[in-house]
């Protein structure tokens, strides 16, 4: 089962300090959900990220294509991001996975998008997922409104 959940600031765009901590807390729902320790990668991307969904096999190559050009950094450690490179990208994603795929469940995947389309939201996706767990993200950003991450922070090309 995979969760999906949105965070949005009702007002103003997600700041670099709202980046961190999400993403910190992100990282540790996910290591505890898969059970293990998660390596983290974040990427910036001088464009919005664009996604599309086709029947056949590398249909999606052009998108892949067009995303990696756009990388304007990608590092292994969310302290490695500072508030110029968060000012400087137009969209940014955090991949969460297991340090040791053999130690988390099969297809272990966490990935939160800031920026891009929606400014104002993060948007998680955690495979597998229990959505009850997300309870703890919530509460300690109270003052931010819960959506159920459908509406992703990319654009559909």
């Amino acid at each position: 089962m995979s969760t999906r959940m949105s965070l949005s600031n009702r007002f103003c765009s997600i700041s670099y300090a709202q980046f961190q901590s999400l993403s910190a807390d992100f990282h540790q729902l996910a290591a505890t959900v898969f059970g293990c320790q998660c390596a983290v990668q974040v990427r910036g991307l001088k464009r919005t990220r664009i996604v599309s969904t086709h029947v056949h096999h590398g249909e999606t190559d052009d998108d892949d294509c067009l995303n990696h050009g756009d990388i304007l950094f990608q590092v292994d450690d969310l302290s490695a991001v500072t508030a110029t490179m968060f000012d400087a990208a137009a969209h940014i994603e955090v991949i969460v996975t297991p340090m040791n795929i053999l130690a988390g469940p099969k297809y272990a995947f966490g990935h939160i998008e800031f920026k891009g389309a929606r400014r104002r939201q993060a948007t998680m996706y955690l495979q597998p997922g229990d959505p009850n767990k997300f309870g703890a993200l919530q509460r300690k950003n109270a003052s931010m409104s819960v959506g159920d991450g459908f509406d992703t922070n990319s654009i559909y090309g």
